[in-house]
């Protein structure tokens, strides 16, 4: 199966964002028409690549340290701590690192991962192959399989029954289970 890297903004918008300087103000228009409508301006504008000054817009500062921490990301999906990111990009604001990051976030670009200081990765879509639906098990001429406890059913079984058997004591466990009606299966 093959992963390719996306971004949820198209190439080709992402592409004219990057060669705009920040404080550069463009037409809205001409933009919009490039980027097949206003509403993926307005999305960007809400999200905070751009904003908004009269009919003119203009890339802001955030939206060129969200490109660069995009860039910083392990290609491969894999998942890179906050403070390591924040060294790599040798940024000393926490609070740049985070409007950045939200940034990538609101866009879809990036996901939030866990540990301590946390974590971000790129998000990887998985090119998806067709399902092939199953035919149902009588016309394969076999029996459902009965199902097993879940895993977790066991784990909860042993913690009750060690709970028990703390809780008796020194009570001997033929006068527990004879006194109480309890009987392990």
């Amino acid at each position: 199966m093959q992963q390719d890297v996306t971004m949820p903004i198209r190439d080709d918008v992402w592409n004219d964002l990057i060669d705009m300087e920040p404080g550069e103000l463009k037409n809205r228009m001409p933009l919009a028409a490039r980027w097949g409508g206003d509403a993926v301006v307005q999305e960007l504008i809400e999200a905070g690549h751009l904003k908004l000054d009269g009919g003119r817009i203009l890339r802001t500062k955030t939206s060129v340290d969200a490109a660069s921490l995009w860039e910083a990301r392990p290609e491969d999906g894999s998942a890179i701590g906050n403070q390591r990111a924040r060294s790599e990009l040798t940024w000393k604001s926490v609070q740049r690192f985070e409007a950045a990051k939200t940034l990538l976030v609101a866009t879809g670009e990036i996901a939030l991962g866990s540990g301590r200081g946390g974590s971000i990765r790129r998000k990887l879509e998985v090119a998806s192959t067709p399902e092939v639906p199953k035919p149902p098990a009588a016309a394969l001429n076999e029996r459902p399989r009965p199902k097993k406890p879940a895993r977790a059913t066991k784990k909860l079984e042993a913690t009750l029954w060690d709970a028990a058997d703390e809780l008796r004591g020194k009570m001997d466990s033929a006068q527990y289970t004879a006194r109480f009606g309890v009987h392990r299966s």
